[in-house]
């Protein structure tokens, strides 16, 4: 129950003119491209062991992948 009143209250169009998601402040290729910044980094600190070493490297392949793929369903 909304408890408001008077101009503090939301009317229900109001509540459902509103778009349903938040508008992005980036695009899905820049917050891979950031990922991609970050699993970079990390990879040259050289503090992981071998087989955190190899998990990081596929990391980097998928986010590499997806990006590729987010990019050429774009230029189509």
């Amino acid at each position: 129950m909304d408890r408001r009143c008077g101009a503090e209250r939301r009317s229900t169009l109001d509540r459902r003119n509103r778009p349903t998601r938040a508008v992005a402040g980036e695009a899905p290729g820049e917050h891979l491209r950031n990922a991609l910044q970050l699993l970079n980094q990390l990879a040259v600190s050289r503090e992981l062991g071998d087989a955190s070493t190899r998990a990081l490297a596929a990391s980097i392949h998928r986010v590499r992948r997806a990006l590729d793929l987010l990019e050429s369903r774009r230029m189509a």
